[in-house]
């Protein structure tokens, strides 16, 4: 079986618990030589536009309309949890669909690497999702388009942007639970966690990321995952926020 095919199964799914139980399953076997990424070249399939959903009447919104407090009560501690257990359940989808989209294109004949990386970010997301998801149910409640089309832009607005954001708020989501009794769901967030490249990630971001970055950083995560202040800080809303090197 190939990667891809493997890719869709899950694109394909409407059931986030399925998606997450694909996807560990998948990385299982990959690792264990079962599932190939050759001759990908030869693929025919057709990626759709947006990952199958189980609910086909979710309303989308604006974050600014979504009040979910502080988590100072058990609605507002389910409110955030249901939004983290929802981005878990994108991410999940968002990997394999780099993979389906990307994987079998001639402009970009990518290494063994690449597709390695993505089963083994999507068995990740599915992981934190389904830790967040039971707790979600244990705490009384349930759970109820991909951008860009260039790879580039893709792995710079979704995987180092976005993903980066979830790093800097992360404390402060992680502090709302914990000041607020919720300890365990504290705990399972703390266990998640053009000359130059930097210029031209600063290009992509420019042409498909509307908006300006906006601090504060988590500069101790981000070094951790290999982004230094040098990538994020000139996209900041002023430059003159910005440390100086070193």
């Amino acid at each position: 079986m190939d990667v891809v095919r493997c890719a869709l199964d899950v694109l394909e799914c409407p059931e986030p618990a399925v998606k997450a139980s694909l996807s560990q399953q998948y990385l299982r076997a990959w690792t264990a030589g079962e599932i190939g990424c050759d001759d990908l070249h030869k693929w025919q399939g057709v990626v759709p536009d947006r990952p199958a959903r189980s609910d086909d009447k979710m309303t989308l919104v604006k974050p600014w309309e979504v009040k979910r407090g502080k988590g100072g009560s058990l609605a507002s501690r389910q409110a955030l949890l249901h939004s983290l257990v929802h981005i878990e359940n994108w991410a999940v989808d968002l990997a394999w669909d780099i993979i389906a989209r990307f994987g079998p294109s001639p402009d970009y004949r990518l290494p063994r690497e690449f597709f390695e990386d993505f089963v083994k970010v999507a068995e990740d997301e599915a992981r934190h999702y389904s830790l967040l998801n039971a707790r979600l149910e244990e705490i009384g409640s349930i759970l109820r388009g991909l951008s860009c089309d260039s790879l580039p832009a893709r792995l710079a607005v979704e995987h180092c942007t976005h993903e980066a954001r979830g790093l800097d708020v992360l404390p402060q989501t992680i502090g709302r639970f914990r000041n607020n009794g919720d300890a365990k769901t504290a705990e399972i967030l703390e266990a998640r966690r053009h000359e130059t490249v930097e210029g031209w990630f600063h290009a992509l971001i420019r042409a498909h990321f509307h908006g300006p970055l906006k601090p504060p950083f988590n500069d101790e995560a981000r070094a951790r995952a290999g982004f230094g202040r040098e990538w994020y800080w000139p996209l900041a809303e002023s430059a003159e926020e910005a440390p100086a090197k070193g």
